[in-house]
């Protein structure tokens, strides 16, 4: 049984939908990149975060995405960890 019911105004609706739907004009599997990052970034439980924050989903996005330029090219590309050495 559920004890309390949260009615969300349709404006409220409305406007939440506007924020995804620029991802109908993306492809399919740059549309499945982005909504993984984005689930990863949910998960992270934080109003804010930072890209290292984002990083400790690297392996597992990139295990997902294997063929995902996008994921290789940040992965090359990006600055060394902290406490790690630049290569």
């Amino acid at each position: 049984m559920f004890e309390r019911v949260v009615i969300t105004p349709a404006t409220e609706v409305r406007a939440k939908f506007k924020r995804v739907k620029p991802l109908k004009d993306i492809s399919v599997a740059q549309r499945g990149w982005t909504l993984d990052v984005l689930n990863a970034i949910r998960r992270l439980g934080k109003a804010e975060f930072t890209t290292t924050d984002v990083y400790t989903f690297e392996r597992e996005l990139a295990e997902l995405h294997p063929d995902n330029p996008v994921n290789n090219t940040v992965t090359r590309g990006r600055p060394p960890r902290p406490g790690q050495p630049r290569k």
